[in-house]
């Protein structure tokens, strides 16, 4: 039995609405069971014959697919898959390289304003300096030259053995032994 394409409607089952068909876009043909007689009474029997010409989904079953369209169709979606990671991927070196020029930009900026703030430093140091020195002149200001009787001395903390410093000699036989270049 084949489904035909109408939108008639079909004969009229007592207390149902008219049925029709609706199209679809394939249509194929339907393979019907028979229901046994003696299981359905008259109206199931009409409701059984109504639900299978109306069973028009059921889809022969395909063909199965040649080895090369298998492995071409495998090839399709390995393909898919990697396209996704790689462009996964180039999103975050993306944005692993915005976010470090970002970082970047950050600190140069610090390091400008520590290079400003040092030359001002710098600069306020030798202004102290100097009015210091223009104030010495004066004789109001009680500052006194420096001497050896008033000036304190510290002693020095006791230090470690300095690290031995290779002698002359073996540092010219280390040098003459390598060759000088070509």
């Amino acid at each position: 039995m084949v489904a035909l394409k109408s939108t008639a409607p079909v004969r009229r089952i007592p207390s149902q609405q008219p049925l029709h068909f609706v199209p679809k876009q394939r249509i194929a043909p339907v393979r019907v069971a028979p229901t046994p007689a003696r299981v359905l009474s008259r109206t199931n029997r009409q409701k059984a014959l109504v639900a299978e010409t109306l069973d028009a989904r059921v889809v022969p079953s395909a063909p199965e697919m040649p080895a090369w369209l298998r492995s071409l169709v495998r090839v399709e979606r390995t393909a898919g898959v990697l396209a996704l990671l790689l462009g996964t991927a180039t999103l975050a070196v993306y944005g692993s390289s915005v976010y470090s020029q970002q970082q970047w930009g950050t600190m140069y900026n610090r390091f400008q304003t520590l290079e400003r703030n040092e030359r001002e430093l710098s600069v306020t140091g030798e202004m102290l300096k100097d009015k210091m020195a223009e104030r010495a002149f004066y004789s109001d200001t009680q500052l006194v030259p420096q001497n050896p009787s008033n000036t304190i001395f510290l002693d020095s903390t006791p230090q470690s053995a300095p690290p031995r410093s290779p002698s002359v000699r073996e540092t010219t036989a280390n040098t003459s032994a390598t060759p000088l270049g070509y």
